[in-house]
Protein backbone atom coordinates (compact mmCIF):
# COMPACT_ATOMS: atom_id res chain seq x y z
CA UNK A 1 0.00 0.00 0.00
CA UNK A 2 1.07 3.17 -1.22
CA UNK A 3 0.41 6.91 0.15
CA UNK A 4 1.78 10.21 -1.26
CA UNK A 5 3.01 13.27 0.86
CA UNK A 6 1.00 15.99 -0.71
CA UNK A 7 2.77 19.14 0.12
CA UNK A 8 5.72 20.72 1.91
CA UNK A 9 9.64 19.76 1.37
CA UNK A 10 8.57 15.66 1.55
CA UNK A 11 5.88 16.70 -1.32
CA UNK A 12 5.70 13.62 -3.98
CA UNK A 13 7.56 11.13 -1.53
CA UNK A 14 5.86 7.84 -1.44
CA UNK A 15 5.06 6.30 2.39
CA UNK A 16 5.28 2.65 1.61
CA UNK A 17 3.41 0.19 4.42
CA UNK A 18 1.87 -3.42 4.30
CA UNK A 19 -1.44 -4.00 3.52
CA UNK A 20 -3.62 -4.06 6.77
CA UNK A 21 -6.62 -5.08 7.33
CA UNK A 22 -8.88 -2.17 8.41
CA UNK A 23 -6.27 0.48 7.46
CA UNK A 24 -7.51 3.29 5.76
CA UNK A 25 -5.24 6.10 4.91
CA UNK A 26 -7.08 8.99 4.21
CA UNK A 27 -6.96 10.09 0.46
CA UNK A 28 -4.53 12.39 -0.82
CA UNK A 29 -7.52 14.89 -2.10
CA UNK A 30 -8.85 15.10 1.62
CA UNK A 31 -5.63 15.60 2.96
CA UNK A 32 -4.86 18.03 0.72
CA UNK A 33 -7.90 19.88 1.31
CA UNK A 34 -7.45 19.83 5.10
CA UNK A 35 -3.90 21.41 4.84
CA UNK A 36 -5.46 23.70 2.90
CA UNK A 37 -7.96 24.70 5.19
CA UNK A 38 -5.83 24.53 8.22
CA UNK A 39 -3.34 27.14 6.43
CA UNK A 40 0.15 27.35 6.38
CA UNK A 41 0.54 30.05 9.07
CA UNK A 42 -1.42 27.61 11.54
CA UNK A 43 0.93 24.46 10.41
CA UNK A 44 4.29 26.19 10.77
CA UNK A 45 5.80 25.42 13.58
CA UNK A 46 3.06 23.62 15.07
CA UNK A 47 3.20 20.54 17.74
CA UNK A 48 0.98 18.12 15.91
CA UNK A 49 -1.27 14.85 17.73
CA UNK A 50 -1.63 11.99 15.59
CA UNK A 51 -4.51 10.32 16.88
CA UNK A 52 -5.09 6.41 15.01
CA UNK A 53 -2.06 7.46 13.10
CA UNK A 54 -2.04 4.28 11.20
CA UNK A 55 0.77 5.03 8.05
CA UNK A 56 0.94 8.38 9.91
CA UNK A 57 0.00 10.37 6.79
CA UNK A 58 -1.72 13.22 8.74
CA UNK A 59 0.99 13.60 11.06
CA UNK A 60 3.71 13.23 8.70
CA UNK A 61 2.59 15.76 6.06
CA UNK A 62 2.27 18.07 8.54
CA UNK A 63 5.92 17.83 9.15
CA UNK A 64 6.66 18.05 5.77
CA UNK A 65 4.21 21.32 5.30
CA UNK A 66 6.29 23.16 8.45
CA UNK A 67 5.18 21.82 11.68
CA UNK A 68 8.13 21.50 14.26
CA UNK A 69 6.81 18.34 16.07
CA UNK A 70 4.54 15.19 15.67
CA UNK A 71 3.47 12.56 18.68
CA UNK A 72 1.64 9.80 16.41
CA UNK A 73 -0.31 7.36 18.36
CA UNK A 74 -1.32 4.09 17.17
CA UNK A 75 -2.73 0.69 19.11
CA UNK A 76 -1.40 -2.01 16.53
CA UNK A 77 2.07 -2.97 16.90
CA UNK A 78 2.91 -3.78 13.61
CA UNK A 79 1.69 0.14 12.27
CA UNK A 80 4.05 1.34 14.51
CA UNK A 81 6.60 -0.70 13.61
CA UNK A 82 6.20 0.54 10.36
CA UNK A 83 5.39 4.06 11.04
CA UNK A 84 8.66 3.99 12.80
CA UNK A 85 11.05 2.83 10.03
CA UNK A 86 9.25 5.58 7.92
CA UNK A 87 9.91 8.15 9.71
CA UNK A 88 13.73 7.01 10.06
CA UNK A 89 14.00 6.71 6.40
CA UNK A 90 12.32 10.42 5.62
CA UNK A 91 14.67 11.92 8.07
CA UNK A 92 12.13 12.95 10.81
CA UNK A 93 12.89 10.29 13.71
CA UNK A 94 14.72 13.59 15.55
CA UNK A 95 11.20 14.89 15.46
CA UNK A 96 8.87 12.32 15.79
CA UNK A 97 7.37 9.91 18.35
CA UNK A 98 5.36 6.40 18.28
CA UNK A 99 3.39 5.47 20.98
CA UNK A 100 1.68 1.84 21.31
CA UNK A 101 -1.59 3.05 22.75
CA UNK A 102 -4.87 3.18 22.31
CA UNK A 103 -6.41 6.60 21.92
CA UNK A 104 -8.02 7.02 25.30
CA UNK A 105 -4.80 5.85 27.06
CA UNK A 106 -2.57 8.09 25.10
CA UNK A 107 -4.49 11.34 26.82
CA UNK A 108 -3.50 9.85 30.01
CA UNK A 109 -0.18 9.41 28.99
CA UNK A 110 0.74 12.20 26.98
CA UNK A 111 2.90 15.43 27.91
CA UNK A 112 2.81 18.87 26.21
CA UNK A 113 0.92 21.18 24.61
CA UNK A 114 -0.71 20.57 20.86
CA UNK A 115 -1.48 23.16 18.08
CA UNK A 116 -2.75 20.34 15.71
CA UNK A 117 -4.45 17.15 16.28
CA UNK A 118 -5.75 15.01 13.81
CA UNK A 119 -8.05 12.05 14.51
CA UNK A 120 -9.29 9.02 12.19
CA UNK A 121 -10.74 6.01 13.89
CA UNK A 122 -11.60 2.95 11.68
CA UNK A 123 -15.33 4.28 9.95
CA UNK A 124 -17.13 1.30 12.02
CA UNK A 125 -15.77 2.48 15.48
CA UNK A 126 -17.52 5.32 17.61
CA UNK A 127 -14.83 6.70 20.04
CA UNK A 128 -16.24 10.06 19.45
CA UNK A 129 -17.84 11.06 22.75
CA UNK A 130 -15.49 9.69 25.13
CA UNK A 131 -12.62 10.68 23.07
CA UNK A 132 -13.42 14.42 22.30
CA UNK A 133 -14.93 14.96 25.52
CA UNK A 134 -11.38 14.35 27.38
CA UNK A 135 -9.88 16.03 24.56
CA UNK A 136 -11.96 19.00 25.14
CA UNK A 137 -11.41 19.10 28.62
CA UNK A 138 -7.59 18.36 28.98
CA UNK A 139 -4.80 20.74 29.53
CA UNK A 140 -2.64 19.07 26.32
CA UNK A 141 -4.31 21.51 23.94
CA UNK A 142 -3.42 25.14 23.29
CA UNK A 143 -5.66 27.91 23.13
CA UNK A 144 -6.96 28.02 19.57
CA UNK A 145 -5.37 24.84 18.57
CA UNK A 146 -7.75 22.70 15.94
CA UNK A 147 -9.07 19.63 16.35
CA UNK A 148 -9.52 17.98 13.10
CA UNK A 149 -11.58 14.86 13.34
CA UNK A 150 -12.33 12.47 9.61
CA UNK A 151 -15.39 10.20 9.95
CA UNK A 152 -17.76 8.83 8.24
CA UNK A 153 -20.44 11.08 6.73
CA UNK A 154 -23.33 9.72 8.14
CA UNK A 155 -21.84 10.22 11.58
CA UNK A 156 -22.56 13.22 13.73
CA UNK A 157 -20.56 14.70 15.95
CA UNK A 158 -21.76 17.15 17.74
CA UNK A 159 -21.17 21.16 18.34
CA UNK A 160 -19.48 21.12 20.92
CA UNK A 161 -17.21 18.98 23.60
CA UNK A 162 -16.20 21.02 26.88
CA UNK A 163 -13.36 23.95 25.34
CA UNK A 164 -13.90 22.55 21.55
CA UNK A 165 -16.48 23.85 19.16
CA UNK A 166 -16.78 22.58 15.92
CA UNK A 167 -15.95 25.75 13.60
CA UNK A 168 -16.36 24.17 10.50
CA UNK A 169 -17.51 20.62 8.60
CA UNK A 170 -17.20 19.38 4.80
CA UNK A 171 -17.91 16.25 3.07
CA UNK A 172 -15.99 14.60 0.74
CA UNK A 173 -17.64 11.19 -0.72
CA UNK A 174 -18.61 9.24 2.20
CA UNK A 175 -15.71 11.05 4.50
CA UNK A 176 -16.71 14.41 6.77
CA UNK A 177 -14.48 16.12 8.19
CA UNK A 178 -14.91 18.42 11.20
CA UNK A 179 -13.10 21.14 12.31
CA UNK A 180 -12.87 21.88 16.11
CA UNK A 181 -10.89 25.17 17.89
CA UNK A 182 -9.98 24.92 20.93
CA UNK A 183 -10.89 27.37 23.85
CA UNK A 184 -14.03 29.10 22.79
CA UNK A 185 -16.02 29.59 25.81
CA UNK A 186 -19.40 27.59 25.86
CA UNK A 187 -22.66 29.06 27.61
Amino acid sequence: MTTKITGGHLRGRTLRTRRNIGLRPTAERVRSAIFSIVGADKINGSKVLDLFAGTGAMGIEALSRGASWADFIESDGLRCRQLREVTRELGLNDVTRVFKKNAIQALEIITGSYDLVFIDPPYQSNPWENLMSRLGNTLSLNVDSLVIAEHRYDRELLQTYGRLTRAENRRYGDTSISIYINGVQNG
